[in-house]
């Protein structure tokens, strides 16, 4: 007969699994799907409706934010910051 304690390990060890599962099932049929509609969008969005946007900072990802920053500083002739040396 096992131990209660590895009985309950084995629970936790079952559920861990069956949750991580989960969040990569998440990210393939829903995350996906949106941050690709996203970055779609900002791609096509002229350069005030980026500024909009970008200054509400509302990604789905942050591949998304850095694509919609290079396309503002693009926009407005600005550089990108150098750590400050």
């Amino acid at each position: 007969m096992m131990d209660p304690i590895f009985i309950i390990g084995i629970a936790f060890l079952v559920l861990g699994g069956a949750f991580g599962g989960y969040v990569v099932f998440h990210k393939v049929t829903v995350m996906d799907p949106l941050e690709a509609e996203e970055k779609a969008e900002i791609e096509g969005m002229s350069c005030d409706e980026v500024k909009i946007k970008h200054e509400l900072g509302q990604y789905w990802s942050f591949k998304n934010w850095k694509i919609a920053n290079e396309k503002v500083m693009s926009c407005t002739g600005a550089t990108a910051p150098t750590g400050g040396h």
